[in-house]
């Protein structure tokens, strides 16, 4: 028989559920209401940690404080955006993180950067935000690396279990996704452009649990999971997807199956990588030599190069590289919800990109290759298997 000692909880108004160690649910108001921890979980989360991320485990159940609290993780480019990212998952309570830059602080990085501040100006950016990023939760040990991700052997991401790069080009994401996908790491890429930033995910196969309650009038509720497998393509797989199939459809319709944002980011790659830069602001000549890229780029994809307004590219010229706080604040707090989510193994993830433009009400979730086109009919589909579960 499993040992189990019990943790009562603060008495702060809280009602309802909770999960037990042994996934038991515990019902009750605040008064009645406690956190078990089985024997195998005392030597790892203690009680002040129980206190301290008491809604989390409420919300994830232990299991997944426990998986949070082990994982390591490497943010890659300190910037507005992976302020973001580090500060929602340091607050979460993981287990390690490591930021790595080779840059040094700018008067331009403190526009959107709160882990920064005007006397680092000409220091590390690594190790200038790293002291006031354990500073958000002592628990988690913080480490910064002075070094570009993109040169690191591939033995050197053998350490993490997720991996997160902001604000690189093409090249640096495809080689580095490609060494994760070899090791089994968890990978995410994301960027802003001004108004504009997307993420891309790529889990490889990640499994994951869905929960609905159902309301049952004079009988318990009745919990129905969902045990779920979801398949991710590579980053190099999305940007190989042909689009075709947007030939004769109507705008609305071609709006839900991609955005033109995405393109938008799909030529500053491009850009970037024949001329090993992105456009500066307040040059008409890289906007209009990134307008002349679209007629070519977007026939070779196979979509109609009128999808992707002039305006609009040369809009991602004059801002691709500028920093938007609450721009950041959007792409970077769901980015940070999505790894904490995949990590307690609760609810499905973002598959695979996710386009944000603040001139529009929302941002976009794209599959690429979309399952309906051509070789996206070879992606493997979400497999779901259903257990119910009754309360008593």
């Amino acid at each position: 028989m499993t040992n189990k000692r019990t943790l009562e909880d603060r008495d702060d108004g809280d009602a309802g559920v909770t999960e037990g160690g042994d996934g038991k649910k515990l019902r009750g108001g605040p008064s009645a209401m406690k956190v078990q921890l089985s024997a195998d979980t005392v030597g790892s989360i203690t009680k002040e940690e129980v206190d301290l991320y008491d809604r989390q485990i409420r919300l994830w159940g232990l299991e997944a404080q426990q998986r949070m609290r082990n994982a390591k993780i490497l943010v890659a480019g300190v910037n507005g955006l992976s302020n973001e990212v580090c500060k929602n998952v340091v607050l979460a309570g993981v287990g390690a993180i490591t930021i790595m830059d080779e840059g040094s602080v700018s008067e331009e990085d403190l526009g959107a950067q709160f882990f920064l501040r005007e006397n680092d100006v000409g220091k590390s950016r690594a190790e200038a935000a790293v002291h006031r990023m354990h500073d958000l939760n002592p628990r988690v040990a913080c480490k910064a690396v002075v070094d570009n991700v993109a040169s690191q052997p591939d033995e050197f991401f053998n350490q993490f279990d997720i991996v997160c790069l902001s604000g690189f080009n093409r090249e640096a994401m495809i080689r580095v996704n490609n060494v994760c996908r070899e090791k089994g790491i968890k990978f995410w890429a994301t960027g802003t452009a001004g108004f504009r930033g997307y993420m891309f995910a790529d889990l490889m196969t990640h499994s994951y649990i869905e929960t609905q309650k159902i309301m049952r009038k004079g009988k318990p509720d009745q919990i129905k999971e969902k045990q779920c497998v979801a398949k991710f393509v590579s980053f190099e797989d999305v940007l190989k997807a042909g689009w075709h199939e947007l030939e004769g459809m109507k705008e609305k319709r071609k709006r839900d199956v991609v955005h033109p944002s995405y393109f938008g980011f799909s030529l500053l790659w491009e850009y970037w990588n024949q001329y090993a830069r992105l456009p500066n602001p307040n040059s008409a000549t890289d906007a209009d030599t990134l307008v002349d890229m679209k007629e070519q780029f977007m026939t070779s994809v196979g979509a109609n190069p009128t999808f992707l307004p002039d305006d609009l590219l040369r809009s991602f010229a004059q801002t691709a590289r500028a920093e938007v706080s609450p721009v950041c604040a959007v792409v970077g707090g769901l980015l940070g919800a999505e790894i904490l989510k995949v990590l307690s193994g609760k609810g499905e993830p973002i598959n695979n990109f996710f386009a944000y433009d603040a001139f529009e009400p929302s941002g976009k979730i794209l599959r690429i290759p979309n399952p309906e086109f051509g070789k996206g009919k070879q992606v493997a589909q979400a497999s779901t298997e259903e257990v119910d579960l009754i309360n008593d």
